[in-house]
């Protein structure tokens, strides 16, 4: 299970650092926000992670917005593959925000967050 909150922590500090408004960098964010879910959906599976149920479900439906935001973000391309801003950020934002707070409710008193 380690290796997958590594994984969602690297997502988490690729949505943190990610500010240029390309394709590439929506794209990349599109696809981390699926395996994402991806990696949550095991930990709801994981015996040890059944009492936060309610919550990795919270978050899955969370994340799972971010494809509608990149399908949309995918309709306003331009010429320089540059898609509209607003859609971008929401984007990154829904990312960001998701991950970040199962960082935080699974390690708010840990001064040692994985960082890769």
């Amino acid at each position: 299970m380690e290796e997958i909150i590594q994984d969602l922590d690297r997502y988490f500090q690729h949505a943190r650092r990610t500010r240029l408004n390309t394709f590439t960098s929506a794209s990349v964010l599109a696809a981390n926000a699926r395996k994402a879910i991806a990696a949550l959906k095991k930990l709801l599976n994981d015996p040890e992670y059944s009492s936060n149920a309610r919550f990795l479900e919270e978050l899955i439906r969370g994340l799972s917005k971010a494809e509608g935001i990149y399908e949309k973000y995918c309709e306003t391309l331009n010429s320089e593959h540059r898609g509209n801003d607003q859609l971008f950020i929401n984007l990154n934002h829904t990312l960001y925000n998701n991950l970040d707070s199962f960082l935080q409710v699974f390690y708010h008193n840990d001064s040692d967050l994985l960082r890769l």
